[in-house]
């Protein structure tokens, strides 16, 4: 149903029903009666969402029902335009502003910014991307605390007054909320906001064999596994960096095959590189890096690898 501009709500003229309903069953993308729906904003307001549940089966009752999402755009008749609904095997692109812990929530007191309920699953060494400004006309530093406690400093080079500038470093964070601060917005400077930029191979897409698993000793409590002889192919179609330039990306995996393992790190504008992962215990993830050029903005990574290998997350730094 849709009301006309400046329609009377209470007026039925004024509304008008779709000859089809907007969003349909899919049977080939197992999608089966959609509906139940919200809409709901991204959470920087910048994109509205529709949440809504089907199930996966013709034949399925109520009871498996699963919550989905997806972006909504809006075409120039003001009609929503939602595209055919997605199966749960599609990565779709995070809500604008997911993950992102910024300024104007952080808890300001005794002349610091603390970005509070940063949460881990496990003790863990997690890469922090911090977004400010430094319009002081010179390079900055700017302490940083995690959860109290003295944790380095973090260089802020000059920016233009229109432009946001980055730095990551690396932050120990507990298995529980962390807190981690900076002074507050001094004169010519400020922090803008933090981001964990861990992306959890359990979120990817899988090719080949490769399934996602459960694990109490992984960085979010699972992993994705591939199989000895197996082609594997793990894609992360959505990932992004704020600007141009050569990055680090940090793999952890368990290798307790009992000899190395190689995976090739490939991006979606065909840079490749492959790296060697040791053997090691049962649930023990060795940190293998590796340099890659990576376009800014938006784009898509891929592992390929023929290894018996428990991969537990990827981190980007830089």
């Amino acid at each position: 149903l849709s009301l006309k501009a400046g329609g009377d709500p209470l007026a039925a003229a004024d509304w008008t029903k779709s000859l089809e309903p907007l969003l349909q069953m899919d049977e080939e993308a197992g999608v089966f009666g959609p509906g139940h729906n919200s809409f709901v904003p991204s959470p920087d307001g910048t994109e509205d969402w529709i949440v809504y549940h089907a199930t996966s089966g013709i034949s399925d009752g109520w009871n498996n029902r699963k919550a989905r999402a997806q972006r909504v755009i809006w075409g120039a008749d003001g009609m929503p335009q939602f595209g055919g609904p997605l199966s749960l095997d599609t990565a779709i692109g995070v809500p604008s502003g997911a993950g992102v812990f910024e300024a104007a929530s952080a808890a300001i007191e005794n002349g610091r910014m603390t970005f509070e309920h940063i949460p881990s699953s496990i003790d863990s060494e997690a890469p922090l991307l911090i977004r400010y400004r430094n319009t002081s006309g010179s390079a900055k530093k700017a302490d940083m605390l995690v959860n109290g406690q003295a944790a380095g400093e973090i260089g802020l080079a000059k920016t233009d007054s229109d432009q946001s500038g980055y730095g990551y470093t690396t932050v120990k964070l507990t298995a529980s909320d962390n807190a981690i601060s900076f002074p507050a917005a001094t004169e010519g400077w400020q922090i803008e906001a933090v981001e964990i930029s861990r992306v959890e191979a359990e979120s990817g897409q899988g090719e080949g064999g490769p399934q996602a698993e459960g694990n109490p000793f992984a960085s979010a409590g699972g992993i994705m596994r591939t199989n000895e002889g197996e082609e594997a192919l793990i894609s992360f179609p959505n990932l992004l960096v704020p600007v141009k330039g050569a990055y680090t990306v940090r793999i952890a995996a368990d290798n307790s095959a009992g000899r190395e393992q190689k995976i090739t790190i490939r991006t979606s504008d065909g840079v490749k590189k492959t790296v060697t992962i040791p053997a090691t215990d049962r649930n023990a993830f060795a940190l293998i890096e590796a340099v890659i050029m990576l376009p800014a903005g938006v784009f898509e990574l891929t592992l390929e690898t023929k290894g018996a290998l428990a991969i537990d997350y990827l981190d980007i730094v830089r």
